[in-house]
């Protein structure tokens, strides 16, 4: 992958966080949108872990783990969203 290609995935990453951070501002107990969420900060942290850049993938990374967890909470939580929990919880103990 090339420098470019990755400063467009962070692109199109970020302006999808935007749109699902309103939307789920909007709708804080619809499931589908606080889903939507982790997703867009699950991507955006995990391309920022893959560019070196570890206090922001920590930071996504931690946020996303806060709205799977509120999830697992409520009952609602998926088994590919528990995967992604288990995996980014996993990620973050790891030393860097």
């Amino acid at each position: 992958m090339q420098a470019g290609d990755l400063r467009t995935a962070k692109a199109r990453f970020e302006q999808s966080l935007g749109i699902r951070q309103k939307l789920a501002q909007q709708n804080p107990t619809s499931d589908d949108a606080q889903r939507d969420l982790s997703l867009s900060l699950f991507k955006l942290g995990s391309l920022a872990g893959l560019t070196g850049d570890l206090p922001a993938a920590k930071a996504r990374l931690e946020e996303c783990v806060s709205i799977l967890k509120m999830l697992a909470e409520r009952g609602t939580i998926t088994p590919s969203d528990r995967e992604i929990l288990d995996q980014v919880e996993i990620t973050l103990q790891s030393p860097p």
